[in-house]
């Protein structure tokens, strides 16, 4: 009975795929053409390639597409930094990008439509966000706007806060995860603290050499940033402030965190031991510095196992429940 109700919510939103994809198609197109491309293959389901929950993903983009505010031209040059200009399959020299970890070596490559719709969901959606200050009590930033119906001061900030890639093995989750802390890094709060956080030590290093593989490429004379063993921050009189540390489940965290983004790497393995879990202890801690923050992101990437007995079990379940009441 419960796998004849899944697959009728399938069709559901297949049913509704089928109309909205069309609908939307030149709001896709405009972002990025290999969006369309996803969107459409999802709504397609040919043959069955994309499970339920994959299904109600995009079903649910495309409703954040009508009810908030997109921004277009942030995923544009978020999608810029990541691959640069490529022109039939073929990247253009000098436009930018950056290389990723292959199997010779360090390679450009041109993002997949999965990749595009990701960064798309992630970036794009914005909301107004009350500041709890009236009109007229200080001059408004750039991303600040007056309400007219109660007269106080909303700022448009990104929607997302909490980011889940849960996908099978060697589909480049980790690489993922570093370009999102170095655009950070880059682009995000001027003093913004990012933590590669893991499991193990091993894990959360392979995460951090990973993020710093990309950052030499911007900085290859290290004369802007530091690099060190476990921490990458701007050097004393550079335009920015800020750094990333890697920790790991278990460690000592150092106090007075003040974190914009935590990237819990392979969140998936992490086990209950008579009812503790040192890595969501870890990343509770790192969320919890985030509050004062105008755009903070928990970013969790994780393999598709069997582990049922851990802290990421509860959030998986809470996201197919989501996902369920978009049909």
């Amino acid at each position: 009975m419960e796998i004849d109700k899944l697959k009728e919510k399938k069709e559901a939103a297949l049913a509704h795929l089928r109309e909205a994809v069309p609908a939307h198609a030149e709001r896709l197109a405009a972002v990025d053409s290999r969006l369309l491309t996803y969107c459409e293959g999802v709504a397609a389901n040919e043959p069955d390639t994309h499970n339920l929950y994959e299904v109600l993903g995009v079903v649910r983009f495309l409703r954040l597409l009508d009810d908030y505010p997109y921004d277009t031209d942030k995923v544009r040059r978020v999608i810029r930094t990541h691959e640069g200009e490529w022109r039939d399959g073929q990247y253009i020299p000098g436009t930018g990008g950056l290389k990723f970890t292959g199997m010779e070596g360090p390679t450009r490559y041109q993002m997949t439509p999965f990749q595009v719709y990701m960064y798309a969901l992630l970036y794009g959606p914005h909301c107004y966000v009350p500041t709890g200050q009236a009109a007229g009590s200080r001059p408004l930033s750039d991303t600040e706007t007056v309400n007219p119906e109660d007269g106080m001061i909303y700022d448009l900030r990104r929607l997302c806060t909490e980011f889940t890639l849960f996908c099978p093995r060697k589909v480049g989750k980790t690489e993922e995860a570093a370009f999102v802390a170095t655009e950070f890094m880059m682009f995000g709060d001027y003093n913004a603290e990012i933590y590669c956080t893991a499991n193990s030590q091993d894990q959360s290093k392979i995460l951090f050499r990973r993020t710093m593989n990309l950052l030499r490429q911007l900085d290859p004379s290290e004369k802007r940033i530091r690099f060190t063993a476990s921490e990458m921050n701007w050097r004393p009189g550079q335009m920015r402030a800020a750094s990333i540390t890697a920790l790991s489940a278990g460690g000592k965290t150092k106090d007075g965190l003040f974190a914009q983004l935590c990237c819990a790497d392979e969140f998936g393995s992490a086990y209950y031991v008579k009812n503790h879990s040192d890595m969501a202890d870890l990343v509770n801690v790192v969320t919890g510095s985030m509050g004062p923050r105008r755009e903070p992101l928990l970013l969790i990437t994780t393999t598709a196992g069997n582990n049922i007995e851990g802290p990421f079990q509860q959030k998986l379940d809470g996201l197919k429940r989501l996902l369920s009441e978009e049909v």
